[in-house]
C-alpha cells in the first residue's frame, strides 16, 4: 500500500503543474484545474487535495475519476471535449506516445529537476519531459529460486491441485 506521505507528494508534484497550467483550462470566472484520475482506489485522497488547494489558491480544481477499466475510453472522449483535462495519467511510455500530443513540455518545470536520480522522467519523440512517474507498478512473479528449488525437490505434491491430479483414476 502507498504510504500517505507517498500520495501527498505525488499530489503536491501535480499541484505544481496544475497551478503552472491553470490557465490552460477555462473556467467562467477564471482559471481552474481539471484532473482526470485513473486509479478509483485514490479518488477520496484526491478529493480532499483538490478542495485543500482550491480552498488555499481560489483556483477551482475538479477531479474526475474514470470508473475501473474504463480510462482509456474516458480519456479518449475528455480530450475530444472543448474543456480537456489540465492534468492526466499515462501509463508510462506506452500511454505517453499515445497521449503526448496532449502533453506540455515540462522540461523546465521546477519539480523535474527535484525527482531523485533513480526517477527517470518520461520524454516524447522530440527528447522534451512530457511525464513523471509517480507510481510504480510491476507486473509477474518474482521468486527466491534457492527456496523454490528446495521445496520442489521435496516428496510429494506441493499444491492441492497436484495432490488431486494423484487421486485422479487413469
Amino acid at each position: 500500500m502507498v504510504s500517505f506521505k507517498r500520495v501527498v507528494a505525488t499530489i503536491a508534484a501535480s499541484a505544481l503543474v496544475a497551478g503552472s497550467l491553470a490557465a490552460c483550462s477555462s473556467a467562467e470566472d477564471g482559471p481552474s484545474v481539471y484532473f482526470l484520475n485513473f486509479k478509483p482506489e485514490q479518488d477520496a485522497i484526491y478529493q480532499k487535495i483538490a478542495a485543500a488547494y482550491t480552498e488555499e489558491t481560489g483556483v477551482p480544481v475538479k477531479v474526475v475519476t474514470a470508473a475501473s477499466g474504463t480510462y482509456e475510453q474516458t480519456l479518449k472522449a475528455e480530450v475530444g471535449k472543448r474543456n480537456q483535462p489540465t492534468l492526466f495519467q499515462v501509463n508510462g511510455i506506452v500511454g505517453l506516445k499515445k497521449w503526448s500530443k496532449f502533453t506540455a513540455d515540462l522540461t523546465d518545470a521546477t519539480f523535474t529537476k527535484e525527482l531523485n536520480d533513480s526517477i527517470d522522467p518520461l520524454t516524447g519523440d522530440d527528447g522534451k519531459i512530457r511525464a513523471v512517474p509517480f507510481a510504480v507498478e510491476g507486473y509477474g512473479i518474482l521468486y527466491n529460486e534457492e527456496i523454490f528449488d528446495k521445496y520442489c525437490a521435496m516428496e510429494g505434491p506441493k499444491s492441492l491441485a497436484q495432490k488431486r491430479l494423484r487421486t485422479l483414476p487413469h
